[in-house]
């Protein structure tokens, strides 16, 4: 085996530095299948360099423009009512 050979390995904590995601998100997308080149041997994932870089290229060939948009704005709480918080004071009191 040279020394190209082994460069080309990589464990999920390298693939995940260099693709700059959380290593955990890596391991879920080898479970997934969804990483060409990621191979599991006994409990240890390892994922081929060239396959991934050529994921990248693959899919810059074929894939539209991806237009980011942020999500819509949540709806305000209800608030309750003056009279309504006055209400559960009076019933916290006859309680005591």
């Amino acid at each position: 085996m040279t020394t190209q050979d082994t460069t080309d390995i990589l464990t999920p904590a390298e693939a995940a530095a260099w693709l700059k995601l959380p290593e955990k998100t890596v391991l879920a997308l080898c479970r997934q299948g969804r990483i060409r080149g990621a191979v599991k041997f006994g409990k240890r994932w390892r994922l081929s360099r060239t396959a991934l870089e050529g994921t990248f290229q693959d899919a810059s060939k074929d894939a539209p423009p991806v237009q980011c948009s942020a999500p819509p704005p949540r709806p305000p709480k209800p608030r309750r009512s003056r009279e309504a918080d006055n209400r559960a004071a009076i019933l916290l009191q006859l309680r005591s």
